[in-house]
Parts: structure tokens; sequence; C-alpha cells
């Protein structure tokens, strides 16, 4: 972009560059040549001799920190940073540069009011520095988990012309997150101010400053309203949305608390609560550590001999090169630790035979700089003297008595409560993994959780506090709360049954002709009266459900839509098919409405061969050799010539293990054809990915590490 006198200071100054620095524009006119030409360590060096005539100069400050940032020196674009906000502390650009080192060093929270007072010194003129800085707070918020101030922050990229793709694919893998709760994802929505009130005028005054991106401006006004009128529920909720975006944790969850405590419906009340849970980093005060456990050994090969031959133990199938990198190399081998035998038969077994799981148990070789250790990986603290003594069994004297201790996470027991993180017999059947895991989530809702001691209903168990009225509202809320979570398992229980067991009342239908299915809130669709939907408004609600990922609500939509007469020539109508197959637990029924989408394909002219990839990777899920390999023929012979059907074909034979990823053909045990050895430890607990740890919220144990952000 050629630069002139009469161009903004790039400098975030807010000034042409005539009455900024007119005597940089050749010098900044050739940076811009040097930045577009991807020579960023000429361009680092000449503006540094241009600092050293110049120093302080804002234009040349900001240049510098964009081309440190290039090339990848946190370090040194941090110090710049500090610079730059020591010289010109209202200066956006300054602001900003802050904010975009500061969310990579020490995370997206510590960024969000640098960021925030670059917006408000912008005013709604928002400059392509704050915009860099938008975009990279607003990421590594989301990469944190800080879920509503990194999705507000964002969602500022969606609705500015600087639409960042990145942001948006973020934003649709947030959507579709089975990790984040239904009550996360709801759009917030600024409620406008009731009529006839006679504080409106203040109210309208306090929310118009969102408009600009104002957002700390607007909390303060209307913190300020709420003082003196503090029964109002649009207030609360405005506020919520606001402390939200602004990563005003504690704050955010004083107003939904309150909200909890007005006159508002049922639903919205237990909703608050259950989102003021979510919101605080203990939902339900039963958080416990999730550990890595790592000895230094002398001899690798005597423990992974040990190792191998115990029967609490199983090899890690999958390539582990992908841990490591140049400076920590990957593990030598890996083993699934757990606290029992395994058991060779699955004839009369009983939720009493699985053997728990324990850990990852990872073997790394002697480096230059470091012994050979044994690490044990995603042990519940409470698990470590079970830990102990399987290795101590396991390994005898080859187990230095020494280890160190490092936490990795923390995670509620309520929410690894649901999760059956066990062994079945080596030749179980997919049919008694599916009744053990329905037997086993049935005791721990109804049985074992009620029963729990949990902080946030200070230290009693929900039983113990089942028949207080004052505590319907937050009981409700934390039947919610393990509903959201549970809906991300495989799984699947009526949290109703629980609602009765505590005597709560069951959530009742909604009419969607009194409200709209386009706001209404995404843990109520799957009570929605669907019978009464108009076709536009059904339609409308499917797309959202499938979205936001709304599993309880998929299958109750999907039938709807392949259901209904009127829809017969909707797209919707061949997706619902195919969601429906998907959803389906009994096998006869998913191959009945993949046959079903089949024959709707091929009644609008469409090719049937999706129906027959989507058949083909249902046979491989339930590991049939027979069938899978007839249907590999068909395609082979029918469809490969279709557009995107080879690429298709080729990645499922991938996934599954028959082809390598350069397409040579690769062996895989059981596939197609017996059962095999897979690493499936249930049905709640699926394969890691190659590189990837289990610990017990499911998360990855380690992930990638920050990354210093760079405008491309």
């Amino acid at each position: 972009m050629p630069i002139d006198a009469y161009s903004l200071c790039p400098g975030g100054t807010g000034k042409k560059i005539k009455f900024c620095c007119n005597d940089l524009p050749g010098d900044l006119e050739k940076m811009v040549r040097m930045l577009e030409a991807d020579q960023h360590l000429a361009c680092l060096n000449y503006v540094e001799q241009l600092l050293t005539k110049k120093p302080d100069r804002a234009c040349l400050l900001a240049t510098r920190g964009l081309v440190l940032r290039m090339l990848g020196r946190l370090e040194d674009a941090v110090a710049n940073a500090a610079v730059f906000l020591e010289k010109h502390p209202e200066n956006s650009s300054a602001l900003a540069e802050a904010a975009i080192v500061t969310a990579v060093e020490q995370g997206g929270l510590a960024a969000v009011s640098l960021l925030h007072r670059a917006l408000g010194i912008c005013e709604g003129q928002v400059s392509a520095r704050v915009f860099d800085a938008i975009g990279s707070v607003g990421e590594m918020l989301l990469a944190d988990g800080e879920w509503m101030a990194g999705r507000g922050v964002l969602n500022m990229l969606l609705s500015s012309a600087n639409e960042n793709p990145h942001a948006v694919e973020m934003l649709m893998e947030f959507n579709r997150s089975d990790r984040i709760p239904l009550l996360l994802k709801n759009e917030p929505i600024m409620r406008p101010c009731p009529d006839d009130v006679p504080w409106k005028d203040r109210f309208d005054e306090a929310i118009a400053p969102v408009g600009k991106a104002m957002w700390i401006s607007a909390a303060e006004k209307l913190t300020a309203l709420a003082q003196e009128v503090d029964d109002s529920p649009a207030i609360w909720q405005n506020l919520v949305i606001l402390r939200g975006w602004l990563g005003d944790k504690p704050g955010c969850i004083e107003a939904l608390r309150k909200i909890a405590t007005l006159d508002v419906s049922t639903d919205d009340a237990v909703e608050a609560e259950a989102l003021a849970m979510l919101t605080d980093d203990d939902p339900l005060g039963d958080a416990f550590e999730v550990l890595r456990l790592t000895w230094n050994v002398a001899d690798v090969d005597e423990i992974q001999a040990a190792l191998t031959l115990d029967a609490r133990t199983l090899r890690i199938p999958f390539d582990l090169s992908s841990m490591g990198d140049e400076e920590n190399p990957a593990p030598k081998l890996g083993f699934l630790l757990h606290a029992k035998p395994i058991l060779e038969t699955s004839e009369n077994f009983t939720l009493d035979d699985l053997s728990p799981l324990l850990g990852q148990a990872m073997l790394y070789a002697r480096q230059t700089d470091r012994d050979a250790r044994l690490e044990v990986l995603g042990v519940a603290a409470g698990d470590v003297p079970r830990v102990l003594d399987v290795l101590g069994e396991a390994l005898g004297e080859a187990l230095p008595a020494d280890h160190e201790k490092q936490v990795m996470a923390r995670t509620p027991a309520s929410r690894e409560i649901l999760q059956m993180k066990c062994r079945p017999p080596k030749d179980v059947t997919r049919e008694q993994i599916e009744s053990i895991s329905r037997e086993y989530l049935t005791d721990a809702v109804l049985n074992r959780w009620p029963e729990m001691k949990l902080g946030v209903l200070d230290g009693k168990s929900p039983a113990e506090v089942a028949a207080d009225e004052s505590m319907k509202t937050r009981l409700s809320a934390m039947v919610l709360v393990l509903e959201m979570w549970n809906e991300g398992l495989p799984a699947e229980f009526d949290f109703n049954e629980l609602r009765t067991k505590l005597g709560l009342p069951i959530p009742g239908p909604v009419d969607p002709q009194e409200v709209p299915l386009e706001t209404l809130s995404l843990v109520r669709l799957s009570r929605v009266e669907l019978d009464k939907a108009t076709d536009e408004a059904l339609l409308a609600g499917y797309r959202r459900v499938m979205g936001y990922n709304v599993k309880g609500a998929l299958p109750n939509f999907a039938r709807a839509v392949v259901d209904r007469p009127s829809l017969a020539a909707a797209e919707e109508r061949l997706n619902a098919f195919m969601m429906l197959a998907r959803s389906e637990t009994d096998p006869q029924r998913a191959l009945e409405c993949i046959e079903e989408g089949r024959r709707a394909a091929e009644s609008v002219g469409r090719s049937s061969a999706l129906w027959d990839l989507e058949e083909l990777s249902y046979h491989f899920a339930r590991q049939e050799g027979p069938q899978a390999a007839q249907l590999i023929q068909h395609i082979q012979a029918e469809h490969l010539s279709e557009p995107g059907v080879g690429e298709r074909f080729t990645n499922l034979l991938v996934q599954v293990g028959l082809l390598n990823p350069d397409g040579t053909p690769a062996a895989m045990p059981g596939m197609p054809g017996g059962q095999g050895d897979s690493m499936v430890v249930s049905p709640d607990q699926p394969v890691p990915e190659e590189g990837k740890l289990w610990t017990p919220d499911g998360g990855d144990s380690g992930g990638e590490g920050k990354k210093l952000w760079t405008p491309d």
C-alpha cells in the first residue's frame, strides 16, 4: 500500500503523516516495500537505524514490534511493546501491541484490559493494528478455554469489514465442540430497556457504547444503574454479557446469581445459576488434581519387559513419534495402566469385573542431558496409592523409591464420574459394552452422585439438601450442568430420573408458536413440540441444532424434518437422514436410516455414493468385515470415478488403517473382520489421537505451546 503525507500514521497517533512524522514518508514507504517482499530482517535493521536517530517515534516502534513478531522474537517483541506503551500510554497501537504480546506470553485474560483500553481510545474507528490485536487476543482466549471472553472478542471481527477467516473457523469449532456446555454456546443478545420506566434514558445511554465496542464504559454505566435499580433482569442480563466479554468472571457470576433471584421464569433462573457454575473454575466445588508422576530409571529395557508381561498393562499400539520434537524426543513406548488384570473372557462379566484405567505410562530413553525415565500421565490425585502399588508389584526393585509429581490439570469429580474409563474383557462385544455403559452411568448418576459432598452446597450432598425448598433452583442447575457434561459422551441417560429422585421439577415442553427457535436457549431445544412448528421454523431450528451440535435435540429435529411431507424437496432432509443414522443406537435402525437416505437421494437424482461411504464407515465401526469388504468392491466398481468420491473413500480407508497416508496398503489387526485389539477402553473413552494423552477430563495432557502471533 503506497504511503504519502496524507496517509494515517502507522504508529496509531490518529494523525496524518504530514502532521505527525513529516520527515519519514519515504522511510515508511521503503519499510512497507520490504515487508511486502518478506525482507523482514532487512526491515528490522532499517528500523533500528532510524530509531537511533529518531528514538521513541510511534510509527517506528509500531513497525519494529510487527517485524519482531514476524521473526518470532517474542522476548524482543515484549521489550519493544513495553517501551512503546511507556512512551505512548494513550496510543491505541501501543496498547494493541502490548495486548498481542501479553496474550502470547501470559494468556488471553491478561491481555483483555489492554485490548479494551485500545478500543476505548478508537471510539469505533478501529485501526488495522487494533484489529490484529482483536484476532490475537480472541484466539488466545478460546485456546485458553475462556469461552465467553474469547467469543465476544472474536465476534467483533465477524461484524467488521476486517473479517478474519481463522477467527470464523475457531468460532465454528467452538460451536460444534462436545467439550463446551450448551449454555456457554448461547448467542449473547443485549436486552432492550423495558417500556415506561423512569430510567430508560440512562439505560439507553449505558448500552450505547456497545455498538462502538466500548464495553468497559458500557459495563461501568450499567453497574452504576444497577446499584439504584437492582431488580431489573434486563440490566443484569446485559451485565452478564458485558462482564463475560471483558473476562470479569467474578462480576459475571455475581450478575448471573442475581438473575436467579429475580422475577424470571424457572428456566431462566435455573439456566442463570447453571451458567454461573460453568463460569467458575470449579463449577460444583469438587475439582481434584490430575498429575504426572515421573521416575528416573536405570534400565529402560527392564522396565519395558516388566510392563509388557504384566496383566494390568496394555501397550499403546499407535506410533508415538508425533509426541516429540527436536528438543523433546518422543517416548520409546507407551502403556495403558490399569488397576487390576484385564479379563480374557467377557462371559458373565459385570461392572465389578472391569479394570479401571489409572493413567498412561510412557517410557523415555536416556537423553544427553536427561536420565531415562518412566512417566505416568493423567493420574487422579486420589489414585496415586493404587498407581504406586501396581508399579511396585510389576517392576519390583527396578522402580526407584523417589518420584516427582507435577499437576497437569484440575477436573470436576462430578464430570469424571460420568465417564466409564475402564478396560473391558478382551473378547467383549459392542452390545456388551453398550449395556454395561448404561448400567455404569445409571449407577453413577442415580446412586453415587447424589451422595457426593460438594462445595457448591457448602460441603453437603445433593441428597442432603433435596428437601430444602430454598435449594431447588441451585440443585436443578447442578443437574442441568451434569446433563450438559454428559451430552458430549456416547452413553445416554434420562436426567429426569435424577430430577424425580431429588424431588425437582421436570422441565416442560416448549411451544414453538410462543418462542422463536432462532433465539431459544440451546438447552431447551430438545423440549420443543416440533409438530407445532411451521416449516420455516423447523428448518431454522434444525440448522441451529446442527450448527451448535445440540445432540439431545438432534434426533427429534432430524426425524421431524424427514417425516414432514412438505419438506420432501428440502436440502436439509438428506442431511437429516444422515444425522439420524449417526445418532441411532440400534444397529438395525441405523442401517434403515442409511437406506432411507440412499433412496431419498436417488429420488431427487443424486448419487448414492455418500450413503455407501456412510454405510461402509458404519461397518468399519462395528468391525463387520464381510459387509465392509462387499461394500468396498461396490464403491470401487460403481462410484470411484465420481467427483470427490475417490478422495473420501481413500481418507476413510486411511482412517481405519487399511491404507497408509501415501496410499499403500497397511495392516490393521482385526479390520476388517474380527475384533482385533482396539484401543477403546470403553464407549465413553474414544481412541486417543496420535500424540494425545488421556486425562480424567478428556483433554490433552499438554497440547501445543503458545506461539507468537503474526499477522499472516
